[in-house]
């Protein structure tokens, strides 16, 4: 099974059913390597945390390799539980064709005689590799002295960073009633009351998702999503901004994982092509950082802007 096979899968196997914020409705924690601690990011965040979710496992993972590395290392025997199998990550890799002839620092001759720039030549090749949670050993203890980044909740940072993010950019904000909605012919927002949402929780998700959208505006990120008309180019957009909203809500420790899940379902159901799954993780990492980095975070402006 590929690994988009398995996200589908995974997003299939979701029971709850979306909850609107606007009715009732522990941390999974930043799915990474524990051996490297390297985070993963953009499809495989999406792979990672719909793998925890449909399994009930810790988004922390390490390949064979690496499990037998350690095994190694510690003298001891490490070993999956019995019938466990990995899920498959993709590594994207830029390459040049053999079959292209290099002519001077930064000119390539492909196979029918065309001369190409370096960028006009490169290629992205998509590798995979399997990776397995800490949670499918058969003693996951064994890795417990391994950190792998639990965050404390912090609703009032999460509010500073959206509140920084609408000032320094001067977005223009409406506050409405039990809505929430960007409108691209005016590059505007429409935000909730937070008195009209189940949670701070909900609301600050809400404005995440909103805010993701706010990114892909022509000037800015420059996301196709303008043609709404196409439900395939909808829906890639629909995951954006959801998985944005999601992978924002983590950085400041807050579980929006399971309203998620069930929010991209409906929409992943409408895309064929596996290409826009990769693409529309892809582009939700470029929305957080973009965020992030206009929020100011790792270093919000001031506390005072806390709504």
């Amino acid at each position: 099974m590929s690994y988009i096979d398995d996200l589908r899968a995974t997003l299939n196997s979701v029971t709850e059913e979306w909850k609107s914020p606007f009715s009732k409705t522990g941390v999974i924690g930043t799915p990474r390597n524990i051996v490297s601690h390297h985070i993963y990011t953009g499809v495989n965040w999406f792979i990672g945390i719909a793998w925890a979710h449909r399994h009930s496992v810790r988004p922390a993972f390490l390949t064979w390799k690496q499990k037998e590395q350690l095994a190694e290392a510690l003298h001891r025997d490490i070993k999956l539980r019995k019938g466990e199998h990995g899920v498959q990550m993709i590594r994207p890799v830029i390459i040049i064709p053999n079959s292209y002839r290099k002519e001077g620092d930064d000119r390539y001759v492909d196979t029918h005689g065309k001369v190409l720039t370096r960028r006009q030549a490169e290629r992205l090749v998509i590798k995979r590799f399997t990776v397995f949670s800490v949670d499918q050993l058969a003693d996951p203890e064994v890795l417990m002295g391994h950190p792998w980044n639990l965050r404390d909740p912090d609703v009032a940072r999460a509010k500073a960073a959206i509140v920084s993010a609408i000032k320094l950019a001067n977005i223009e904000v409406n506050v409405v009633e039990a809505q929430a909605f960007y409108r691209p012919s005016s590059d505007t927002l429409s935000l909730p009351s937070r008195e009209s949402v189940t949670s701070d929780l909900e609301w600050i998700a809400t404005a995440f998702h909103e805010l993701t959208h706010w990114t892909g505006h022509k000037d800015r990120l420059n996301r196709p999503f303008f043609g709404v008309c196409n439900p395939e180019l909808r829906a890639e957009e629909e995951l954006v901004a959801e998985l944005g909203a999601a992978m924002l809500c983590q950085n400041f420790g807050l579980d929006h994982h399971s309203n998620a899940m069930a929010y991209c379902k409906q929409w992943a159901e409408l895309i064929k092509d596996e290409k826009a799954l990769i693409r529309a993780g892809h582009n939700a990492q470029q929305a957080v950082d973009y965020l992030l980095t206009l929020a100011g975070e790792m270093g919000l402006p001031s506390e005072e802007l806390v709504a």
